[in-house]
């Protein structure tokens, strides 16, 4: 109901990561590479569903 119509999934990505140890990500965007493979904006759309609760600390998500 959300996108309107029928939909698929495309692609899942689990971080799993140690508190305080290991890197981190830097700041970057997904969609150059999915229109590359056919996902074309206005079509899609992207969840960030943490398991842990996130600070600006810790890495929580910016937009």
């Amino acid at each position: 109901q959300v996108l309107g119509g029928e939909v698929y999934h495309y692609h899942t990505k689990l971080f799993t990561k140690e508190a305080k140890t290991g890197g981190k990500l830097i700041w970057h965007q997904d969609y150059g590479y999915w229109y590359k493979n056919g996902c074309l904006f206005p079509d899609l759309m992207t969840a960030f569903v943490p398991i842990d609760r996130c600070y600006k600390e810790n890495g929580c998500l910016e937009v």
